[in-house]
C-alpha cells in the first residue's frame, strides 16, 4: 500500500517579483492553488502547501509552516515530513513542486511519481532538481534532519540532498518540454510565461 503526498513550495520571499508569487493569478486562481491542482491531478492526496499566513485564508489541503525557516526548499520539505505518518509499512512518497513553475503539466508530474514509485528511489528530471519525488522513509527523514541543522548552508541545497539519497535523474519526457520547467522569479519572466501559455493555447485551438 502506498500514498502519494503533494507539496507546493510557496514560502519564498518573492523579493525579485516584488509581491508574493504564490498569490499571482494563473488561469483565474492563485498560483499556489493552480500548482496544487496539478499535483492532485497527478495523483497526490493530500496536497500540502508550504506557505505563510497570507495563504491561510485559502482552503486547499493543509498549509504547513516552516519549523526552521531560511533554508530554502529544504525548510518546506522538513515541515511537510512532520505531516506524513512514520510508518515504514507504507510506501509513502512526497511529490514536490515549486510554486513558480506554472507551465508544468500534471502528466509530467505523474511520470516523475510513477518512475520514483517503480524504482523506489528519489527522482528528478535531468538538469532540474525541482520538481522532485522522494520516497518517505527513515533515510530521507534522517538526511533532512541532518541537513537542516547543519551550519553549512550548502547542505540546504536540494542537489546535495539528492546526492546523499542516490537520487536518479530521468530524462525530460520530450526535449521541447524543457521550456516548461522555467521558473518565474521576476515580473518580466512572469509576463513571458503568460505570453508563452497564451501562444500555446492559441496554437492548440487552431490545430
Amino acid at each position: 500500500m502506498s500514498r502519494l503526498y503533494g507539496l507546493v513550495l510557496a514560502g519564498g520571499q518573492s523579493s525579485r517579483m516584488g509581491r508574493n508569487k504564490a498569490l499571482l493569478e494563473w488561469q483565474e486562481k492563485p498560483l499556489f492553488l493552480a500548482m496544487a491542482d496539478k499535483l492532485a491531478a497527478a495523483g497526490a492526496d493530500p496536497v500540502l502547501i508550504s506557505g505563510n499566513s497570507q495563504m491561510t485564508t485559502h482552503q486547499f489541503g493543509k498549509t504547513v509552516t516552516d519549523r526552521l525557516p531560511n533554508r530554502g526548499p529544504l525548510s518546506g520539505i522538513h515541515a511537510a515530513l512532520f505531516e506524513i505518518p512514520d510508518n515504514d509499512c507504507l510506501l509513502n512518497s512526497l511529490l514536490v513542486v515549486p510554486v513558480d513553475m506554472p507551465l508544468l503539466s500534471a502528466e509530467t508530474l505523474k511520470h516523475l511519481a510513477d518512475y520514483s514509485s517503480q524504482h523506489k528511489a528519489a527522482c528528478y528530471f535531468q538538469d532540474f532538481t525541482l520538481p522532485v519525488c522522494l520516497p518517505v522513509n527513515t533515510r530521507l527523514r534522517e538526511r533532512v534532519r541532518q541537513a537542516i541543522n547543519s551550519p553549512d548552508r550548502k547542505d540546504y541545497s536540494i542537489w546535495r540532498l539528492l546526492k546523499h539519497l542516490d537520487g536518479r535523474a530521468i530524462p525530460v519526457p520530450a526535449p521541447e518540454q524543457a521550456t516548461l520547467f522555467r521558473n518565474t522569479n521576476t515580473p518580466e519572466e512572469w509576463q513571458a510565461c503568460q505570453t508563452f501559455a497564451r501562444s500555446r493555447s492559441s496554437h492548440k485551438e487552431c490545430s
